[in-house]
């Protein structure tokens, strides 16, 4: 099956009985009396090629995302750069990319905000990061090289943030080593890798999803993993000193292959799609759960199986106040050519589990 295959190198307080309501759309946080999740719509245009792993990134200033490369066992994809306009929601194929981006299963991209950053494979295994600048679709390739300073064959999380003067970082964390995570911090002021992540003692956490917000660092799911957790990055300088701390609540099931997004207007994270993992020999399940971190707790959506959307390495970005999500491959094979959009609310019972609402 897809997810068995095998890739080579390539040259919040909360008390008992109130409802939290989750708005994807505006993402802001409401009270609500009533249990309801809207499905989502299905677009009726399609992607030039089904794909997915693609590369994703919304372009603000033109009202438009940006898809590049993916993988497909159905057209070639590799270098495709496609624009979907979503006043006219309509697709166009853009110029080619200059290099491959189908090797990475994982979350190979961040955007931090004009900037779209890919991982992708250099010569003899190495890794190198290029920059695309979303308003301008200019290519700075080879910006960054690790092979030299890293030796990340394979990354399996990207993630991008600024400080509170505006100086831009990258985070690359790799979860090859049995139960631990590591990674580094790229500054591009400094031009280097400027300092280590704390290892992160746990177990599966290969093909969790990535994400800075707020200053702080999220790692979440993984194939054997149900937590989410989180490192303070906010002072650079002194992450080699802080520590991992696990975020209250977890996913209902190990998650992997899913996607983390980040909301434009209180900057909530969301985790989307993905393949419902930890038991090898059972058959694998999409996840058709929104997740969503509010007030440092994870919640999840009541009516699970509600939502038409379950693939795995979607493409998923806010844009024009919704949550849109293009591409991606189902448990069976599958590879999706359509896009998705939901301006639904999630909501969330605490009921009489005063525990699973307390937060921190």
């Amino acid at each position: 099956k897809y997810l068995l295959k095998i890739e080579a190198c390539r040259s919040t307080m909360h008390q008992a009985g109130i409802i939290l309501t989750l708005q994807l759309a505006l993402l802001t946080s409401s009270i609500s009396g009533s249990n309801s999740f809207d499905e989502w719509t299905t677009g009726e245009s399609l992607l030039p090629r089904s794909a997915y792993s693609m590369a994703v990134g919304y372009d603000e200033s033109n009202n438009r995302t940006i898809l590049i490369g993916g993988k497909s066992e159905l057209d070639d994809t590799s270098r495709q750069v496609v624009s979907f306009d979503h006043a006219e929601e309509t697709f166009t194929d853009l110029v080619a990319a200059n290099f491959d981006y189908d090797l990475f299963s994982g979350q190979f991209y961040a955007q931090n905000g004009d900037h779209l950053y890919i991982a992708r494979g250099g010569d003899s295994c190495s890794l190198v990061i290029d920059r695309v600048t979303l308003s301008t679709l200019q290519f700075d390739y080879g910006l960054i090289s690790t092979a030299v300073e890293l030796d990340f064959g394979f990354p399996h999380c990207l993630a991008a943030f600024s400080d509170a003067v505006q100086n831009e970082y990258l985070v690359l964390l790799d979860f090859r080593e049995s139960g631990v995570v590591t990674g580094k911090v790229y500054s591009f002021t400094a031009n280097s890798w400027l300092t280590n992540i704390p290892a992160l003692a746990a177990t599966g956490k290969d093909k969790a999803a990535c994400v800075v917000q707020n200053g702080l660092l999220y790692v979440a799911g993984g194939v054997e993993s149900t937590s989410v957790d989180a490192l303070d990055v906010s002072n650079v300088l002194a992450i080699v000193s802080s520590q991992w701390e696990v975020v209250g609540g977890t996913f209902h099931s190990p998650l992997m292959y899913h996607r983390a997004v980040v909301g434009p207007a209180t900057n909530d994270v969301l985790f989307v799609g993905g393949a419902i993992a930890g038991n090898a020999s059972a058959d694998l399940e999409g996840n058709a759960i929104i997740y969503g971190i509010v007030d440092n707790y994870l919640h999840s959506s009541n009516a699970a199986g509600a939502a038409s959307m379950e693939d795995l390495e979607v493409a998923v970005v806010f844009a024009s106040g919704a949550l849109f999500s293009f591409g991606g491959v189902s448990v069976d094979g599958l590879i999706s050519d359509g896009w998705q959009t939901s301006t639904a609310a999630i909501t969330v019972s605490c009921g009489d589990d005063q525990y699973s609402c307390k937060g921190s």
